[in-house]
């Protein structure tokens, strides 16, 4: 059966609901074996609490971040917000991670089907790709459950529309992108427009696109309304009608808080630039040079994907950083190494069907050896290799021991009130899903609009000693967390009386002279003011 498999081309003889079940599934295990993770994921830290108080208002209505409009999470919100409430955090992520690389399989199994992709190569590209997703800029599709993970497989089901010319399912899925992630949907409207312009087999069918195109603003109501917000919010940011000094917040964005996103200074090496031309002159010539129309498309709509990395890198070396937070090389830096992955596979799936000597060889070749590699390979990749990652995983959660601080913050969750205000560390990034409770600011959980972002700038600063950090991205959290450590009585005091903070959670080894309520061999818990009522 393995043998049959593995031979097979997936347009061809792939029939039946069970066999594109059985793909589907095949896909969904080895993207879970290969990226799936035992405990909290980075931005978990962020997505899963504003998901919970978006659904439950009085979880934390004193917490300044949490209760802030970050409207393009409203649709995520609506789906991880009843998850969470009814799961909790770990299991909730759990629950949303498995189901998004569910809804990621169905799409690969949807868009593979028109490349004419074996089922060894689909495979072989797709664990290619997830072994490193970023190109350079550190973004990736697979690994957390928030609104990126969501939008990209409507993305894929969106290209597989097209390729199969089934275009109510093209534009549903692009306007659902959209909702879910207003710059990946809208990035992945470009390249699908620069795909059919190139492509005269999609341009000349400009009647069928017509009349499937008002699925697009229908299903994608949401983004377009997002948008339209945005536009507005930009004009009066260039017309300086919004009483904030928006140019100051977006460089704060950009240059202090995601500089690994956003800006090519900090990106390790120069050995991205090689990779981007050469898959650049790769996708060029796959385009000018294939006959198969489904890659022509496939090749044209990568070129877009390099042209928006080319124009982030424009607006770099314009001086125009506050551009960037438009993230430019997000879609890119992940696009361009999937399309290779899968325009290279299916060039070789093209090459072992040209002609009937080769296939009269690999047959041959599988009738002497298929039958015993396929098995053995089928039982490293499905069976030993997922279980001895998820039964290491388990070991290492098991006997790395309790980690410092934890017992503080449990404590802190079950001993205060549920509404009390934290001064604690700003790298701390698991304080609101274990301890649970509201905190002055967070390095991690970073606003979206200019005047939310100045303010969260403030109190980085008042954080740090009441000056700003010298270092941007990452290079910043020690010494914000060395100088928050080092607050002074009357610093702390001045901060909870301005922001009405209740308590400070600081090290034990540098005590101050303020009301102990907890202390452990790490950290030490202060009461600021009186618990509320």
């Amino acid at each position: 059966m393995w043998q049959t498999l593995t031979t097979v081309a997936i347009p061809r003889k792939a029939k039946g609901v069970w066999s594109w079940i059985g793909w589907t599934l095949l896909f969904w295990l080895v993207i879970n074996a290969q990226t799936f993770e035992v405990g909290f994921v980075d931005n978990d830290q962020d997505v899963l609490p504003a998901a919970l108080q978006a659904v439950d208002h009085s979880w934390l209505a004193s917490d300044w971040y949490l209760n802030l409009n970050i409207s393009y999470r409203r649709l995520f919100n609506y789906i991880a917000g009843p998850i969470v409430y009814q799961l909790d955090f770990l299991y909730g992520a759990y629950v949303g991670r498995l189901l998004v690389t569910l809804l990621l399989s169905v799409a690969f199994t949807t868009l593979f089907r028109p490349l004419r992709l074996r089922l060894w190569l689909a495979l072989l590209s797709l664990a290619l790709f997830l072994g490193d997703q970023s190109l350079t800029a550190g973004e990736w599709i697979v690994g957390g459950f928030e609104t990126k993970t969501i939008a990209y497989p409507f993305v894929f089901l969106a290209l597989a529309g097209f390729l199969t010319r089934r275009y109510y399912l093209a534009f549903a899925s692009a306007g659902a992108a959209l909702c879910f992630h207003v710059l990946v949907g809208l990035y992945a409207l470009f390249c699908l427009g620069v795909a059919i312009v190139l492509n005269p087999e999609w341009r000349l069918e400009w009647r069928k696109l017509s009349s499937s195109a008002w699925l697009l603003p229908v299903v994608g109501a949401l983004g377009f309304v997002e948008i339209l917000k945005r536009l507005a919010e930009v004009l009066k940011e260039l017309t300086s009608h919004t009483g904030v000094d928006a140019a100051q917040a977006w460089q704060i964005y950009v240059q202090f808080r995601v500089p690994h996103h956003l800006l090519p200074s900090t990106w390790p090496g120069h050995l991205w630039m090689l990779k981007l031309a050469l898959a650049f002159v790769f996708f060029l010539a796959v385009y000018l040079a294939v006959q198969s129309k489904a890659m022509r498309f496939l090749s044209a709509y990568a070129l877009a994907s390099v042209a928006l990395f080319v124009a982030g890198l424009g607006f770099y070396a314009m001086g125009k950083t506050t551009l960037l937070r438009f993230y430019w090389f997000r879609f890119p830096d992940v696009m361009v190494p999937f399309l290779a992955c899968v325009l290279l596979a299916a060039l070789v799936s093209e090459f072992l069907s040209l002609s009937e000597e080769r296939q009269a060889w690999l047959r041959g070749v599988e009738a002497k050896y298929g039958t015993t590699l396929a098995t053995s390979v089928a039982i490293i990749l499905l069976g030993l290799y997922p279980a001895a990652r998820v039964l290491l995983a388990l070991h290492t959660a098991a006997t790395s021991g309790v980690k410092a601080g934890e017992p503080a913050l449990h404590w802190i969750a079950a001993n205060t009130h549920e509404q009390a205000v934290f001064l604690v560390e700003p790298g701390w990034k698991n304080f609101y899903l274990i301890a649970r409770r509201a905190m002055f600011v967070s390095f991690k959980h970073v606003p979206q609009s200019p005047a939310d972002i100045l303010e969260w700038y403030k109190r980085i600063a008042l954080a740090n000693g009441g000056q700003a950090p010298n270092q941007g991205g990452f290079d910043a959290l020690q010494e914000i967390g060395t100088k928050f450590y080092g607050l002074d009585k009357t610093k702390i005091l001045e901060i909870a009386k301005s922001y009405k903070i209740d308590y400070y959670l600081g090290q034990t080894q540098q005590p101050l002279d303020l009301g102990v309520v907890y202390t452990d061999a790490d950290f030490t818990l202060y009461r600021l003011n009186e618990p509320a009522p």
